[in-house]
């Protein structure tokens, strides 16, 4: 049987075509580290987030219709600030490491920062004396679901993190309505891939056509 030249120019072409998608798929597909944060969605409740004690306010409640990326949030209320903080043991990542933190926000009633603070210690239950490694504040106003991230450097003794999230409403002492979701601790500087995980709910900064 005869092939034609022209039959196997287009099997070629067809070919350069799957191999490039099969690559532009490759390289598009984020890389995402293990999130060390137990229960970093809310799913289902609080638990074992901190939410009173010394040095948090707020009172804090599961809200299971307000989500960020699906329904499952902490929501708090508070007449000036909402913290609420997990300590996570990394002692099974080699230190000192590089890390992200980060988190998702929204808020009812008036915001007027959202900060997140990272606490190392040398040892998995975060007590005694730690050394604040990490501290940004992110300033509003803003509208919908905010997602704000960071990245720290750990100790070399480093056992545990203690990750603390807080919105205030500033000194004017207004009431705050807000919800908090997508906790994330994770080993690794920020991603380089913008829009990642696709949060904004579009293919913003993704190119879905391979070629003409």
């Amino acid at each position: 049987m005869k092939t034609s030249s022209k039959s196997i120019h287009s099997f070629r072409t067809a070919g350069l075509v799957i191999a490039a998608s099969v690559l532009a798929v490759a390289i598009a597909a984020p890389v995402t580290a293990q999130n060390l944060i137990t229960n970093p969605s809310f799913d289902t409740g609080l638990i074992p987030w901190e939410t009173s004690g010394l040095g948090l306010s707020g009172t804090w409640s599961f809200d299971g219709s307000a989500g960020n990326t699906a329904p499952g949030s902490a929501g708090c209320t508070d007449n000036q600030s909402c913290i609420i903080q997990q300590c996570v043991d990394v002692s099974g990542l080699s230190h000192p490491a590089t890390m992200t933190m980060s988190g998702a926000l929204t808020h009812l009633g008036e915001v007027t920062s959202f900060a997140r603070f990272a606490i190392v210690f040398p040892n998995v239950t975060c007590s005694g004396f730690g050394q604040s490694v990490s501290f940004v504040e992110t300033f509003f106003p803003f509208t919908g679901w905010t997602t704000s991230e960071d990245d720290f450097t750990t100790n070399a003794d480093t056992q545990g993190v203690l990750v603390i999230y807080s919105a205030s409403s500033g000194f004017g002492g207004n009431p705050i309505d807000i919800n908090f979701d997508d906790a994330a601790l994770q080993a690794g500087p920020d991603p380089v891939i913008f829009n990642s995980d696709f949060e904004s709910g579009n293919l913003g900064d993704w190119s879905t056509v391979v070629g003409q």
